[in-house]
């Protein structure tokens, strides 16, 4: 288990404003890759992009949408 209560939520900007929030658990120096809690604010909407690894999301509270590129 894991611990969170302590660490701060730090902010994730990009292009001047802030995405998401953002609190690191295990980090790639632990075990090779890394863990973390994500706070995206209503509404947001992410622009399409894909990763070079598998990752997993589960949404703890509201609706995630994920949608292909039109």
């Amino acid at each position: 288990m894991v611990a969170n209560d302590d660490q701060p939520w730090l902010p994730y900007e990009e292009d001047g404003h802030v995405h998401l929030y953002l609190k690191n658990l295990l980090t790639p120096d632990q075990i090779g890759g890394c863990v973390m809690l994500l706070d995206y604010p209503a509404d947001h909407i992410t622009e399409w992009h894909d990763h070079s690894f598998t990752h997993a999301a589960f949404v703890l509270d509201g609706i995630f949408v994920n949608e292909k590129p039109v």
